[in-house]
């Protein structure tokens, strides 16, 4: 074991391009046959190496080959594995990247995806051993080891191929989906319709059983992602199972979440698998009322995760024109304000962040602000305090990224964030007042001058002996307070003349007994 190890640090220090002679070297092939070694240690030191050679297959493909010369034998060897772990992770370390090096063997792909998919079809047909642990563990293992084929490209486009995977994909959630969902026991290569008609209870083990969903939702993701699932009607009964185990009690935090991500995934990707969840016919899922049951639930992950679902729902599917009214008959416009201004953590940021894409759907977005009663001013107000006072980072970016959004894409909403002096913009109020009080104080600060000059001029006329010095009484010119700056021009002119008649009426009589 020791010595595989050196030999797969070898490897991976790229000897074929450092040197060419240690390589033709026979000892070097004799790694190979000790991959069926009695040896646990032995063996996981093999697979070291085998995977060390297939990484460089990329760069040098045509020197591989001469390091594995046996393709049948290596292709048969996670079959006569009895750890269910090790044949796991020894197929995952077969997946290698197109394209296939010199002397593979065309069909290698092709091959290798049959010996990924047989322990999930014996599985869901009930004819693995009955030990409940090795069937999840069995189960577990190829779907991590399907997850790699997808990721490393090698369904290479294959349309027929990745329905295959769909259907057994489909069947496993379905028995995980328990008595709710009918698993399809019709064989993937033949497989072509929905599974009503023919099929078999499965795997007790498999039912419920959150590891098993856990597996099977991520690995649908990474199929969805990498490839194009099409039409098929397949998708229907992946969505239905997928909501029957939302619905489940049981259920927790991480399964519904990865539950929540395959479906918004499938639905961005997917024009069918769109129709069919906001489809409002009886035929199709009822999903609006089993996430409005999770809204219910006391745990913060679930709520958490419904509010992602939503936003990237309304992210990937805003120009569906069945979304807003879908939206809008399970009220989840009503349940993201309700958060945003009662919640806390990161269920408000997720919160937070489905609100901000509320405006991108003008309808959810009018509905939201009658139904609560608000302006577009109320709800920039609230986002604004949230940035200023809140306490947890999170929901402050949540915030953020929401004027961020509405300055992007909602030309309403940013003439009411970059213009604040506008009548929607927040503290409109505030300004307007403060503008009207600026206004006023330059309106009267010319008038008050004007008097101070006229006191002046008369109190030189009759006391020119004083030079310009003027009484304090003299110079003191009352300002109008608060309340008079408010009631306007008029009132403040009036009370300058009426003091400055006051100031001069005395000397008009001395000058008159003069």
């Amino acid at each position: 074991a020791s010595g595989l190890k050196v030999i797969a640090a070898v490897w991976r220090q790229d000897p074929v391009s450092a040197t060419r002679q240690p390589l033709d070297c026979p000892t070097m092939r004799r790694w190979f046959g000790l991959l069926r070694s009695h040896s646990r240690a032995v063996r996981a030191a093999a697979v070291d190496v085998l995977q060390a050679v297939l990484d460089q297959s990329s760069r040098h493909a045509d020197n591989i080959a001469d390091f594995v010369p046996d393709y049948d034998t290596l292709l048969a060897l996670p079959t006569v594995q009895a750890d269910p772990k090790e044949a796991g992770q020894l197929t995952a370390v077969l997946c290698v990247s197109p394209p296939l090096p010199r002397g593979f063997p065309e069909d290698y792909h092709a091959r290798l995806l049959q010996l990924i998919l047989e322990p999930l079809e014996r599985a869901v047909q009930g004819k693995l051993p009955p030990s409940s642990r090795a069937v999840v563990t069995t189960v577990c293992c190829s779907l991590t080891a399907l997850e790699t084929f997808i990721a490393k490209g090698c369904i290479c486009g294959d349309k027929q191929r990745a329905q295959q995977v769909l259907v057994h994909l489909a069947a496993v959630l379905s028995a995980a989906a328990g008595p709710g969902a009918a698993t399809c026991s019709t064989p993937a290569s033949t497989c072509s319709a929905p599974a009503k008609t023919t099929c078999s209870t499965p795997a007790s083990a498999l039912q419920q059983n959150p590891r098993v969903i856990k597996a099977a939702a991520q690995t649908l993701t990474c199929l969805i992602t990498a490839t194009d699932v099409g039409s098929s009607p397949v998708v229907h009964e992946v969505i239905r199972s997928l909501v029957h185990i939302l619905d489940l009690p049981e259920s927790d935090c991480t399964v519904v979440s990865k539950c929540l991500r395959a479906i918004s995934t499938l639905m961005e990707k997917s024009s069918v698998a769109a129709d069919f969840v906001l489809s409002v016919s009886p035929a199709s899922t009822s999903l609006i009322p089993v996430l409005q049951r999770r809204l219910c639930d006391p745990r913060w992950e679930i709520c958490d995760s419904v509010f992602e679902f939503l936003a990237a729902m309304m992210e990937g599917n805003k120009d569906h024109s069945a979304l807003p009214a879908w939206l809008i008959q399970g009220g989840f416009h009503s349940s993201m304000w309700a958060c945003v201004r009662t919640g806390d953590g990161y269920t408000q940021a997720s919160a937070l962040t489905a609100l901000g894409r509320c405006p991108t759907l003008p309808a959810v977005w009018g509905t939201l602000l009658r139904d609560a009663g608000l302006t577009q001013a109320a709800v920039l107000e609230v986002l604004v305090q949230i940035i200023g006072s809140d306490v947890e980072t999170s929901v402050r970016t949540a915030a953020i990224g929401c004027f961020s959004i509405w300055v992007q894409q909602c030309e309403k909403l940013r003439h009411a964030i970059l213009n604040p002096s506008h009548e929607d913009g927040p503290s409109s109020k505030k300004q307007k007042q403060t503008d009207q009080k600026q206004q006023q104080s330059e309106q009267e600060e010319p008038q008050q001058t004007l008097c101070q000059q006229h006191h002046q001029q008369y109190f030189h006329q009759h006391h020119p002996d004083r030079g310009n010095a003027l009484p304090v009484s003299h110079t003191h010119v009352k300002h109008t307070t608060s309340e008079q700056q408010q009631s306007g021009q008029g009132e403040s002119q009036q009370a300058l003349c009426q003091q400055h008649q006051q100031y001069s009426e005395p000397h008009q009589q001395d000058s008159g007994n003069v």
